[in-house]
């Protein structure tokens, strides 16, 4: 089950912080790089969702979701065009416009009604 918590202190030179969980007397400890977009330096305040696992008879975070972050212009890449995966198939000449019935049909007609002058 997630719960939702908030940053209580954080070491920027350890990388390490206590989370406290909300609506909990409980506090727990994490590391830098357990957070999403461990780039970003946490705050104090900070809200977050995760769950909480016992691993090895510790209790410890999983899954862990920065709600206070937004994407900032700094952190989005920039666009770059790539060529499309599919396949490039060429159209075969009998599906082309040269082949098309009505084409033909229009064409036969337009000739006939120039030499013979009715249709």
């Amino acid at each position: 089950m997630f719960k939702d918590g908030k940053i209580k202190a954080y070491d920027c030179e350890g990388a390490l912080g206590i989370l406290e969980i909300t609506g909990e007397a409980q506090e727990l400890g994490f590391k830098l790089q357990d957070l999403p977009s461990p780039e970003i330096e946490p705050q104090i305040g900070e809200r977050l969702k995760f769950r909480v696992i016992v691993d090895q008879g510790q209790m410890k975070l999983d899954n862990m979701v920065r709600l206070d972050i937004k994407v900032q212009d700094e952190f989005v890449p920039d666009i770059v065009a790539l060529q499309s995966l599919a396949p490039t198939v060429s159209v075969p000449l009998r599906n082309s416009i040269f082949f098309s019935p009505t084409l033909w049909l229009a064409l036969v007609s337009a000739v006939g009604f120039m030499i013979f002058g009715e249709v």
